[in-house]
């Protein structure tokens, strides 16, 4: 008799072990980009997870298998979060913080600087600009196969963002020979890491006069970012 309860015990014991339903996650953040930082990882037994930063704000988060992804805008000052993982049985919480972007220019600047030198040196680009836009980020122009996206944090441009699948008229070489003159980044460095993500389709980034460049593609899209280092 005792066996038999021992081997039911054991069985009932190994059971629970083979079903444990903890969760467990691993995070780390990536601060390359000019709109979003992206909290990401791996983990196990995740049903769902969700991001809380200090300003209350939630974002939620996407699962492929057992990796998962959240985006989170960036600002101009440094976000702590709060990244919990959930399914039917518990949670688990971890902290992280996003590093603050830094500030470009004072927006109404960069919007007239940039748009005088966009129409002296293409006369077929078409991005411009407004001259003023509320803090947060969103697409300011959709010309010739390329959108635009600045982030502006206290009436600052902290990134700035170019996508496209079909670039007409070089619209996007354009902008960021603009940007390069404006803010005296190394032009033939500029050009030679657009032409190299061009050809490669490989991520490509560097730095020029305290300003990254990040180039990469997401499927087809190709993304242009640039921020301050």
């Amino acid at each position: 008799m005792k066996k038999v309860m021992l081997g039911l015990f054991l069985g009932t014991v190994l059971l629970t072990g083979c079903s444990s339903n903890e969760i467990e996650g691993n995070i780390s953040v990536d601060n390359d980009e000019a709109i979003y930082a992206y909290v990401g990882g791996s983990g196990k037994n995740i049903d769902s997870l969700e991001a809380k930063t200090s300003d209350g704000s939630i974002f939620k988060g996407e699962k492929n298998g057992d990796d998962f992804q959240i985006a989170i805008p960036f600002l101009g000052v440094d976000q702590n979060v709060t990244v919990t993982f959930k399914n039917d049985d518990s949670s688990l919480d971890k902290d992280v913080t996003i590093d603050a972007k830094e500030k470009i220019d004072d927006y109404e600047n960069f919007a007239y600087m940039m748009n005088s030198v966009i129409s002296s040196i293409n006369d077929n680009a078409k991005t411009s600009f407004p001259e003023s836009v509320d803090d947060g980020f969103m697409d300011v122009a959709s010309e010739n196969g390329v959108t635009t996206t600045v982030n502006v944090y206290d009436g600052n441009i902290i990134g700035l963002e170019m996508r496209t699948e079909g670039d007409a008229n070089q619209e996007l070489p354009t902008i960021l020979a603009a940007f390069q003159g404006v803010y005296e980044a190394e032009n033939k460095r500029v050009a030679e890491a657009y032409n190299n993500i061009l050809e490669s389709k490989e991520e490509t980034s560097f730095t020029s006069n305290g300003y990254v460049f990040n180039f990469e593609y997401n499927g087809d899209t190709l993304f242009a970012d640039v921020y301050k280092d």
